[in-house]
């Protein structure tokens, strides 16, 4: 898929929206979001050339989990203004706004759908397509519903190496501050970057991800939503 020729398109939607609203949603939402989801997996992507070097830097890291948790804030929010795109043109769902009935503004909502189907049969069959892809960003990806962001560590060590670091630890008691730190370094020191992250839940057991693969996984999808959304309008307009 051309992702730039698929920007492009919406731009050229834009000039056949008549709603005010769903023009605002076009310009200043989906295609600000658009092409920060498209420049972050592309900065993402390169972190990958740093596999089994260094460990990250304090800045490094921290750059790296902003991008990382930008990717997944703005596919979420692009797929909400896609949705009041719709939304403010068609008139799906009648008299909804952000003040009322908004929560039944969502592309994979079943009402949402149901209306939809009335307008354009096709489009409810190739969403439906995408609904486990959708139900899983949303169970671990959605910073919505999970209050700890997403995290990328600087550097991941040898199980072996860290077991025998922690019991040397354990067995020194009322250690110097200096010797603490002494430990701290020798840690990161052996550290190796490896392109992971982990998704924290309250409920379920830490996962960790492979950061390149996962977010191919959900940057292709993305847009082949997108896709499917540009064909409605341009149909219905």
């Amino acid at each position: 898929m051309n992702i730039d020729s698929l920007i492009i398109g919406f731009k050229r939607l834009e000039t056949n929206l008549t709603d005010k609203s769903s023009k605002k949603y076009l310009k200043f939402g989906f295609l600000q979001r658009a092409l920060q989801i498209k420049d972050t997996r592309n900065q993402l992507s390169q972190i990958i050339e740093k596999a089994g070097g260094e460990s990250l830097g304090g800045y490094e890291v921290v750059e790296v989990n902003i991008f990382l948790n930008s990717f997944y804030i703005n596919i979420m929010g692009a797929l909400d203004n896609l949705a009041w795109v719709i939304q403010h043109e068609l008139s799906v769902i009648e008299g909804a706004n952000e003040n009322n009935k908004c929560y039944l503004i969502n592309l994979f909502n079943r009402e949402f759908q149901k209306r939809l189907n009335g307008i354009d049969d096709n489009i409810v069959e190739s969403l439906i397509a995408h609904h486990e892809w959708y139900k899983e960003i949303k169970k671990f990806r959605d910073p919505s519903a999970h209050r700890i962001p997403l995290y990328c560590p600087p550097g991941v060590v040898n199980q072996e190496y860290y077991e025998k670091l922690e019991s040397k630890k354990l067995s020194s008691k009322n250690k110097e501050p200096r010797s603490l730190m002494n430990e701290y370094y020798e840690l990161a020191h052996n550290s190796r970057f490896e392109p992971i992250f982990v998704s924290f839940s309250e409920f379920t057991n830490d996962t960790p991800y492979h950061l390149i693969r996962t977010i191919e996984q959900d940057y292709h999808p993305f847009w082949k939503v997108a896709k499917i959304v540009l064909g409605l309008l341009n149909n219905r307009i």
